[in-house]
């Protein structure tokens, strides 16, 4: 039960963080020059992300062999591909509607971030079920900080607005 509380916090530390992009746009204004800034701190805590998830994803790539390579290779370009024929498809239907278009921008934004976000949170689960705890904790530092930057393409488009 223990555990099952650790985790839950732990996830729920990742995931509140998103609230906290909110104020931080409020208070930047419309300056583009603050903006600026914000992108390029959310694009660096990104690429700091993909450099250490790759590498260590890099070596169960290549303890796999022949056709388990072949099967996560096309398992990879399925999903990708379906993924973003679904996002295209659900814009485009969306879209159609025109009601309340100011919102279709931050609406898609929050959906697509509500479903990654999903992802992480199985990452997280599944490192803390495998015991690597310090694996688990580093994903909660570093999807705390990058959801952290993810209301500011939320909260973005609707503070141009105005």
């Amino acid at each position: 039960m223990m555990e099952s509380l650790s985790l839950l916090a732990l996830g729920l530390l990742a995931g509140f963080t998103i609230f906290l992009g909110v104020p931080i746009i409020k208070l930047a204004g419309t300056s583009n020059t603050r903006r600026g800034f914000l992108s390029s701190l959310a694009s660096g805590i990104l690429l700091f992300l993909l450099i250490e998830v790759v590498s260590d994803a890099a070596s169960n790539v290549e303890e796999a062999h022949g056709i388990y390579m072949l099967v996560y290779s096309l398992a990879l370009v399925f999903g990708f591909v379906l993924g973003s024929f679904g996002l295209v498809q659900y814009e485009s239907s969306f879209l159609k509607r025109r009601s309340h278009e100011s919102l279709n921008t931050p609406l898609l934004t929050a959906i697509g971030i509500g479903l990654h976000n999903f992802g992480e949170g199985l990452a997280i689960g599944a490192s803390y079920a495998a015991g690597a705890f310090g694996l688990a904790t580093f994903l909660v530092i570093g999807f705390g900080s990058h959801n952290a930057t993810e209301g500011f393409a939320i909260f973005g488009p609707l503070k141009k607005k105005k």
